[in-house]
């Protein structure tokens, strides 16, 4: 096995990681922009892939960039980004019908 990337256990700590701190933030495990970027995780960690997303969070006015890297040498990282009010005015109106 390549010591340079990431094996799924490594992948996987880290995504808990993740998804515990957006819990800590007050994001409700049943948010559906959560469990979006769950399964974003999910599939990092069974694929391996580098993955690059953004999900945004409307009813808390925010965005979450994630970088899930595959080599070692990179930790994955997520920011809960603040929005623009105008950003999040748009963000919330698109998903007044998907909530």
């Amino acid at each position: 096995m390549n010591n340079l990337y990431k094996t799924r256990a490594e992948r996987a700590t880290e995504g808990v990681e993740i998804i515990r701190k957006l819990r800590d933030l007050g994001v409700s495990m049943e948010d559906p922009y959560l469990i979006a970027a769950k399964n974003v995780i999910n599939t990092w960690i069974k694929e391996g892939e580098t993955m690059k997303e953004s999900i945004e969070f409307p009813r808390y006015g925010r965005r979450l960039d994630m970088v899930l890297p595959k080599k070692k040498t990179h930790a994955a990282t997520a920011a809960f980004k603040i929005v623009d009010e105008e950003t999040r005015k748009q963000l919330e109106w698109a998903a007044h019908g998907r909530e």
